[in-house]
């Protein structure tokens, strides 16, 4: 019967069981590095992402307000050139609603 195990390197495999903790130990703490590191640079892009959202936002919002006071504006000069056509005829009674 062959033993197809894998060997273990020597100059890998711990001397003793403190060896083994110590591998163990320096192994759990480089895990926690690269987790640490992984969430940071997520967190990082995420907020670069945020900010990036509310800069559309802001100018979405500034250009809708823009837009709105146009509007609002050219639906007066609207309302003002009827007025002033009305006003313009002479008729009494097309007066009297213009003045009103």
């Amino acid at each position: 019967m062959t033993d197809d195990a894998p060997k273990l390197d020597p100059f890998w495999a711990a001397k003793s069981p403190e060896d083994e903790l110590k591998l163990r130990e320096q192994y759990r703490d480089a895990e926690i590095g690269r987790e640490a590191a992984g969430r940071e640079a997520f967190a990082s892009a995420a907020h670069a992402e945020r900010l990036k959202a509310i800069e559309h936002l802001q100018f979405y919002g500034q250009n809708t307000v823009k837009m709105l006071f146009l509007l609002n504006a050219g639906s007066i000069l609207a309302l003002l050139a009827f007025l002033g056509a009305l006003y313009s005829k002479g008729d009494p009674t097309v007066l009297g609603v213009a003045k009103s």
